[in-house]
């Protein structure tokens, strides 16, 4: 099962960090602490599909 808590703190810290870099008119930084958090949790939420037993890695094939 994919670790939503992680998830969620990746996330989190990088919106704190972006409206930061933001607030200093960085617009720059802001984006790439967004692409870095979206690139970690979409490659933590499927390394763990792929840990499970019978995970596919992709989990829309598991919905059929």
């Amino acid at each position: 099962m994919p670790n939503y808590q992680k998830m969620y703190a990746i996330a989190f810290n990088a919106i704190s960090d972006a409206l930061e870099e933001l607030d200093n008119l960085n617009i720059g930084m802001a984006k790439d602490y967004l692409k870095k958090a979206q690139i970690q949790t979409e490659e933590l939420y499927i390394s763990q599909d792929e840990e499970e037993p019978g995970g596919s890695g992709n989990p829309e094939a598991s919905a059929e």
